[in-house]
């Protein structure tokens, strides 16, 4: 990684460029997310992600088997490098179409599943009763944004289109709903692996490399559930 020069953070920003997205994620987890003031976190990092990190020269694997930076002291060069880094990429990375597409697809299905629930439970008064407690939240969501002449939820065309993922989940998961047929353990895991991939996309974060297979992987699941149309 030729670290000839001073040990500051222009040397680990042109060894930065050098690598993936992906990688440059995995990096902002374990320094920053993990814990930001040591480097325990790199203990985490995935099998091909220590192995990517090892060939740019920033980790080494340690005799005890553990990951620890390639040159001891560096890890506030380290971080302020990634810092900057991250700022100042624009480039989309390469997942990108696949993440966001099957966000949308993965959303819109869920929706639409609980909105034909709701027409069922509800008929024709649904809208008012499908959100709960939230109908004044969401009745201003919709004003500030597009809905400006709507005096209630019952002038939305799809009061459902304004909640989170997470939001849209805790009235799925209700009582009033029963998870919409499919089990508890499910509903639970996709929050855990999709709410956190899509607080990245709406923040415009760094991709993690794993994000697109996920994102797969419940599109597959959520296919096989509610159909493709």
């Amino acid at each position: 990684m030729g670290f000839g020069g001073p040990l500051d953070t222009e040397v680990f920003r042109a060894a930065l460029r050098e690598i993936g997205q992906g990688l440059i994620a995995a990096l902002d987890h374990a320094l920053f997310e993990v814990n930001p003031k040591g480097t325990d976190g790199l203990e985490f990092l995935e099998a091909r992600e220590l192995e990517g990190l090892r060939g740019s020269g920033i980790i080494k694997v340690g005799d005890d088997g553990k990951p620890l930076l390639a040159l001891p002291g560096t890890a506030r060069f380290l971080r302020e490098a990634l810092a900057a880094h991250i700022s100042e990429s624009a480039t989309p990375a390469a997942i990108l179409p696949d993440v966001t597409s099957g966000l949308w697809f993965i959303e819109r299905k869920i929706r639409n599943a609980l909105r034909s629930a709701a027409l069922a439970k509800y008929q024709d008064n649904w809208r008012a009763s499908v959100l709960g407690a939230r109908n004044g939240e969401v009745l201003r969501r919709a004003q500030l944004d597009t809905n400006v002449a709507a005096k209630s939820v019952t002038d939305l065309r799809d009061p459902l289109e304004w909640l989170t993922l997470g939001e849209l989940m805790e009235i799925v998961r209700s009582d009033k709903f029963d998870n919409l047929g499919v089990e508890a353990v499910i509903w639970r895991k996709l929050q855990e692996q999709l709410i956190p991939i899509r607080n990245r996309l709406a923040h415009v974060r760094i991709l993690k490399s794993e994000d697109a297979e996920v994102v797969r992987m419940w599109a597959t699941l959520i296919k096989s559930r509610f159909g493709n149309g």
